[in-house]
């Protein structure tokens, strides 16, 4: 499960419980990721990624069977590992039967998604957060598509006024997900240096970062005179969105969050896949798409170009709390009680 998917999740489960749920994990992690939710006050159960392919590793473990939920709720961050060979999916969706009475699963959209799979595997619900273009299929199954349904922490909704600044932007928030896997977060960094303009320069440092991207991180930081400060493992990025006048980001769930904040930003795509997932937010042009392998230089020009560009940023921020108006939560947690209650 990838940090932004957990987040979700966690989301979610605060508000179950404030509803009057109880709420368990099982995660498919490694082990800072079950610290995150068992910090939160949850009981985790933990399968690592790297023993999926182990045949007599249990997908759900068996004390789960003397527990009868309500529903499950999944939340994977790449679909793609239902369809691998190493995961049981056929045991594990029997599995998920013997411990609950409604299935739900967030996904998303494409060749391994689970919408053309919820006969097969009995989902009882599908929630498909995203901007997409997607004719559903019919089925005996209920669909909620459309950001509207994006689950987001609740700083990130609360809409404080938003300021855009005009001949003082210089702020800019560098954020590349929880693991960053091609390491864009020093290539970033690389870029700002560069800027003549005097930059005061945010860093997110994922929980996942592996130390040797930590330190070309570093690296770059101690060369640039860029004002940079490194957030490690920030629980949130809301305050950050809102102090800074631009934000440089990779694919995921946080161009949600930029959305909600109404924080102008320039995306970058770690793969063909996730650049599909951006075209629709670089269609209501609330993020400026630089697409996938994109050069320092290419970053450099883009972020001066916004900087300086007081009414693109101004219409990139009201472009974004237009696409994502921050009740998906409460959206959310509605249709689950509703298909308990079904």
């Amino acid at each position: 499960m990838g940090v932004g998917h957990l987040n979700r999740a966690l989301t979610l489960a605060d508000g179950l419980v404030e509803n009057g749920h109880v709420v368990d994990f099982l995660i498919y992690g490694e082990e800072p990721v079950k610290q995150r939710a068992e910090n939160r006050g949850y009981s985790c159960h933990v399968r690592s990624i790297s023993k999926l392919a182990d045949i007599d590793l249990e997908p759900i473990p068996r004390s789960l069977d003397q527990i009868r939920y309500d529903a499950v709720v999944l939340d994977l961050s790449h679909t793609d590992v239902l369809h691998s060979h190493a995961f049981k999916t056929g045991i594990f969706f029997d599995r998920l039967r013997k411990v609950t009475h409604q299935i739900a699963a967030f996904d998303s959209t494409g060749e391994n998604s689970l919408l053309h799979e919820c006969s097969r595997y009995s989902i009882d619900l599908l929630i498909i957060p995203y901007i997409v273009a997607t004719t559903p299929p019919a089925g005996d199954f209920v669909l909620k598509m459309g950001p509207q349904y994006a689950v987001l922490q609740p700083e990130f909704t609360r809409k404080p006024v938003r300021s855009i600044r005009d001949q003082n932007a210089n702020r800019v928030l560098v954020t590349c997900g929880g693991s960053d896997p091609t390491k864009l977060s020093p290539v970033i960094c690389r870029a700002l240096a560069v800027i003549e303009k005097p930059l005061e320069v945010q860093v997110a440092i994922g929980p996942l970062f592996c130390n040797e991207l930590k330190q070309m991180i570093q690296r770059e930081v101690v060369k640039s005179p860029q004002q940079t400060e490194l957030l490690d493992s920030p629980e949130s990025l809301a305050e950050a969105m809102f102090w800074c006048d631009l934000a440089v980001t990779t694919s995921g769930l946080t161009k949600y969050e930029l959305a909600a904040t109404g924080t102008p930003a320039i995306s970058l795509s770690i793969d063909l896949h996730h650049n599909q997932a951006n075209q629709g937010f670089a269609k209501f042009e609330s993020v400026y798409d630089l697409g996938v392998g994109v050069s320092p230089e290419t970053i450099t020009s883009s972020v001066e170009f916004l900087l300086n560009g007081f009414p693109q940023r101004k219409k990139m921020s009201a472009a974004g709390r237009t696409i994502v108006d921050g009740q998906g939560l409460n959206r959310v947690v509605k249709v689950l009680r509703g298909l308990r209650d079904a």
